[in-house]
């Protein structure tokens, strides 16, 4: 199975080309997700929790960066998961690839994902709402975090060494979305099996206004702005390993 996501970051290339290569920063950004430790130069052991309707699944799997192009902007990842409680298993082979448009980056990822188990049954149309909501809050997640940094950096240029840096410093962490993701999966799930088909998510879109991503768009945080989602503990994730 094939899925492409596409979204923009009103960020320098290169910022979000780093934070891009950053394993923790990346998994910030994605409900659900955590790096539980670090294997080699390149490779992680992460964590992913996701809920489609009333099924929860948990995974537990490795990521590598088999190729980094710095020049190019471009970066090839391979990553293998199985549930954590159940047999189903996941593999992927992602293209990230970065273009400077004026003073917004585009983004762009290609994976091709090989499923069994419980979400393989769930169908095609459902797994590509599912992903396109995740790339709108990573994008959303991203954007903020990357604001939030540049905020830190005016303050302590403007105040030296000094205080200040720590307001603008909780500006630089990604909103905790988990819960939205899973109202949004648990529509997206209910609205494909209604359809039989697949459809473009109308409440969140990718390619939308980075600025409105970076404001908190109410529309990816219910309406309030804020979410009391918060992170898996990695012994989450080790107890319920095989």
């Amino acid at each position: 199975m094939k899925i492409e996501n596409d979204f923009e970051v009103a960020a320098p290339i290169d910022k979000v080309w780093a934070a891009m290569l950053d394993a923790d920063k990346v998994a910030a950004c994605v409900p659900g997700a955590q790096v539980l430790d670090q294997l080699g130069p390149d490779l992680y052991q992460f964590g992913m929790k996701i809920k489609i309707g009333p099924v929860s699944m948990q995974y537990k799997g490795e990521i590598e960066f088999v190729e980094k192009d710095g020049a190019a902007h471009r970066a090839v990842l391979r990553g293998k998961g199985k549930e954590t409680r159940g047999h189903g298993n996941a593999e992927a082979m992602s293209t990230l690839s970065l273009t400077s448009v004026g003073e917004v980056t585009r983004c762009q990822v290609e994976a091709d994902l090989k499923l069994s188990g419980r979400v393989a049954a769930m169908g095609q149309g459902i797994i590509k709402d599912v992903s396109d909501r995740i790339a709108a809050q990573f994008a959303g997640n991203l954007q903020r975090m990357l604001s939030g940094a540049d905020e830190m950096d005016d303050t302590k240029s403007k105040s030296g060494a000094g205080g200040g840096a720590g307001d603008a410093g909780a500006g630089a962490q990604p909103e905790r979305s988990g819960a939205t993701v899973e109202e949004s999966i648990e529509t997206a799930a209910a609205g494909s099996q209604h359809r039989g088909v697949e459809s473009e998510p109308q409440d969140a879109k990718p390619k939308g206004s980075p600025v409105e991503q970076a404001r908190g768009d109410a529309r990816m945080t219910g309406g309030s702005g804020e979410s009391s989602y918060s992170r898996p503990r990695i012994a989450d994730f080790d107890a319920d390993a095989d």
